[in-house]
């Protein structure tokens, strides 16, 4: 997975080390959405956080 959006995102308040970085990749899970396509539907909870490039 490609996160450097997300790193360069991050870049603009801190600066994470290697180490963090390799943890924060770990983590994460790519998943395409279509347009227009709802992330959580209204009312539901949220099971993940989100980073969303618009």
């Amino acid at each position: 997975m490609n996160i450097q959006l997300l790193l360069t995102h991050m870049r603009q308040f801190i600066e994470p080390t290697p180490e963090e970085i390799t943890f924060l990749e770990s983590g994460l899970i790519a998943r395409p959405f279509k347009q227009g396509e709802a992330i959580v539907k209204s009312g539901d909870p949220a099971r993940y956080p989100a980073f969303v490039n618009i």
